[in-house]
């Protein structure tokens, strides 16, 4: 299995063995079949996950389950449950604003599985399960506290956390927060409109939790256990921040680790009202992260001061404070924050920092330019090549034959190691996402990997499956 990812990130087009395809195709969501909800029918998703056994599956027809109903709030720990639609079936969870779908808490693995969902209309409140807890809890969909699941093929819309739930103005992770050692997995997912009033518009992957140990005003004590998550194969659009840590999509911090690969991230803003944001695409503070194979378009974390000059920094990618993540393979262009910084922000880098970032095409020279170790593998311009020349409008960031992006990407396989644990190196789920770009292609079509988050093929304009997003 090993060398199948080997192959493919060393520029030899493979596909997955036979037997891995076909433990692909068995996975957990797919083999049970134990309970079968309808929206309004007798039981409700809360109702169902208190009946089911560990290991069965709840799969949901066509239709609305409304928060109304009891499809609210929704936490259960000690066993592992997949939570998915029924073959064909486009189910939405609406939350009409009343609180989150799932509450984890922990007593999972990533065999706890959610897919095929639409969540819409979350929001960060108050719920009982979370009395001995404290914090920046957010997360308008899902809240993850030292817990696991795997996340596929889901939608989320329109959830907010800006409010926290213990009194305070500000909360984490528009749609998921994942805190205090989690360690999670999104993969294929699609996110759009969630906002938060801090860190993370999309996602907020952290450590800082304050926990209960006595009834007293007082009994609390602080908790500081960094997450992980993967992320992969996502898109990013439309979500917004208004706090000057921000993060408009995902956004890492308290020396968490993960990858975000193979991800599309655009539209989505950052505007803190004094001084503009941090990281309107992605944002790291204090946290390994890989970030490769990225387009990441258009963000924004600006604003101005009295004399119009633009603030904010860090408009496509901020990293702040060691350990600085990796960068690698990702088109950063057209996003919006002061000069210098409107594609990557490094804060308080110094030269021997050695900040690693390669092989990417950049709009503009960051003011950390010169640090970059692999700085002359990187193109500055203003067209990579994408199909459409207005990719703002036409929505196709999948590139032509002449792009300078094709072929002019770098091996993967040295960091896969570093950044992946050898079971999920073995995950045929996850090494499915590992060979295939964003719009589900093989990866790599011609002697390298292709430079951005879509791999080109060079029968993309005669074949309407090649180049399709998610």
């Amino acid at each position: 299995m090993g060398k199948t990812i080997e192959g493919f990130l060393k520029g030899t087009r493979r596909f997955l063995t036979a037997g891995a395809m076909l433990a692909y195709s068995l996975m957990p969501s797919e083999t049970y079949a134990d309970i079968h909800l309808t929206p309004g029918g007798s039981q409700n998703i809360a109702q169902a996950v208190a009946q089911a056994q560990p290991g069965e599956a709840i799969y949901l027809s066509d239709g609305t389950y409304k928060a109304s109903d009891g499809n609210l709030n929704v936490s259960y720990s000690g066993k592992d449950l997949t939570i998915t639609a029924e073959q064909g079936a486009k189910p939405v969870w609406d939350l009409e604003s009343q609180g989150r779908a799932l509450i984890f808490t922990g007593g999972h693995t990533k065999n706890n599985i959610i897919k095929g969902i639409t969540f819409r209309n979350g929001l960060a409140t108050y719920d009982e399960s979370l009395h001995n807890y404290d914090g920046t809890l957010g997360g308008g969909t899902m809240i993850f506290i030292g817990d696991s699941s795997r996340i596929e093929d889901c939608d989320f819309e329109n959830s907010n956390a800006a409010f926290s739930p213990f009194g305070m103005n500000y909360a984490d992770g528009g749609a998921i927060d994942a805190i205090a050692g989690s360690n999670i997995e999104i993969l294929k997912s699609r996110f759009t409109n969630n906002k938060t009033s801090h860190i993370g518009g999309a996602v907020h992957v952290g450590a800082d939790l304050n926990v209960r140990v006595g009834d007293g005003e007082d009994d609390w004590v602080t908790k500081f256990i960094p997450s992980r998550a993967l992320i992969l194969n996502c898109n990013f659009y439309d979500n917004f921040s208004p706090a000057c840590q921000g993060g408009g999509g995902p956004a890492f911090n308290g020396n968490s680790k993960g990858v975000v690969m193979n991800c599309l991230s655009r539209n989505n803003r950052v505007n803190y009202y004094s001084s503009g944001g941090l990281g309107g695409g992605i944002e790291v503070v204090n946290s390994g992260v890989l970030i490769a194979n990225n387009t990441i378009y258009n963000n924004d974390t600006t604003n101005y001061n009295s004399s119009n000059n633009p603030l904010g920094v860090g408009g496509g990618i901020n990293l702040g404070g060691y350990p600085y993540p990796k960068i690698i393979n990702c088109v950063v262009l057209g996003n919006i924050a002061k000069p210098g910084s409107k594609e990557i922000s490094f804060l308080q880098a110094k030269k021997d920092d050695n900040l690693e970032a390669s092989n990417s095409y950049l709009g503009e020279v960051p003011d950390t330019f010169n640090y970059f170790t692999g700085k002359d593998t990187i193109q500055i311009g203003q067209n990579p090549g994408f199909v459409s020349p207005n990719p703002q409008n036409a929505e196709d960031f999948s590139l032509r034959a002449d792009s300078s992006c094709v072929d002019a990407g770098t091996d993967l396989t040295p960091y896969l190691n570093e950044y992946f644990t050898a079971e999920e190196l073995a995950d045929p789920k996850i090494i499915y996402y590992l060979t295939h770009d964003f719009a589900g292609n093989p990866r790599v079509f011609g002697s390298k990997p292709d430079i951005g988050a879509f791999e080109f093929y060079r029968n993309a304009a005669s074949d309407s499956w090649m180049n399709k997003g998610l």
